[in-house]
């Protein structure tokens, strides 16, 4: 389970997933810091699952703009709102030829809301 001041290292091509608990509904942020950038391919994948898999939400990133986000601000970043309370997955996928910092961040809805009013 990857934690709250954690994160995971991993190379692209390929696929890594990252298990997690929400104690309440939250926004998930998915983040991650490249390096050792060789190839930018043509889609990097973000699946957010839903507490028992069943509602998975795939937000895709072409090469091209994965590769432009990372140059322009140091990192790449996706976030979703996530409803159940419970265990979580994050599946990652891409053909870009890169290391990676992977990291996770939660922000309770509660929080998120009371930030904007």
């Amino acid at each position: 389970m990857l934690g709250d001041t954690s994160y995971i290292e991993g190379r692209f091509p390929g696929t890594n997933q990252v298990a997690f608990q929400l104690f309440e509904p939250s926004t998930v942020t998915a983040s991650f810091l490249p390096s050792e950038i060789a190839g930018s391919g043509e889609t990097t994948v973000v699946t957010f699952n839903e507490g028992s898999c069943m509602s998975p939400v795939r937000v895709e990133v072409t090469g091209k703009a994965f590769i432009g986000e990372a140059e322009k601000v140091g990192w790449v970043s996706r976030s979703m709102d996530l409803m159940d309370v419970g265990d979580h997955l994050v599946q990652v996928e891409s053909d870009a030829r890169l290391k990676y910092l992977f990291k996770l961040d939660v922000l309770p809805l509660r929080l998120k809301q009371s930030a904007s009013q």
